[in-house]
């Protein structure tokens, strides 16, 4: 469960990687109260209505194709695993999972057994 917004997305555990990526569309720039957001837009599914999210920009990176990389936080329920994540925004479409959860979310909170799959279901 991501929230907010309070969707369920599928996840891709991913012990080789520490950070967290989440895809989002559209992503932009825009100021609140002297601060720099961002405005994202975020499907639960592919065929499904995209959700517009704002959050604060905790901090961006300029890739070596040129384009930005924007993080931002939110907060994660995986089972009985809740916490806050930095997420680096993404275009996944063409991944298999639109979340990566990295090493970070998991240190000291789970265990991968990579012989499982999809054994929690989060609901909202």
């Amino acid at each position: 469960l991501l929230d907010p917004p309070g969707l369920v997305l599928a996840a891709r555990l991913d012990t080789g990687t520490p950070g967290a990526t989440l895809d989002a569309l559209n992503v932009r720039e825009f100021e609140r109260d002297g601060k720099t957001w961002v405005k994202f837009l975020l499907r639960s599914a592919p065929d499904a209505q995209p959700q517009e999210i704002s959050r604060p920009l905790l901090r961006s990176s300029t890739l070596k194709s040129g384009a930005r990389r924007y993080v931002v936080s939110l907060r994660v329920r995986l089972g009985s695993i809740e916490q806050y994540v930095e997420f680096s925004l993404g275009d996944r479409s063409a991944q298999a999972y639109p979340m990566v959860l990295g090493s970070k979310f998991l240190r000291d909170q789970a265990v991968v057994d990579v012989r499982r799959r999809f054994t929690v279901q989060t609901k909202p």
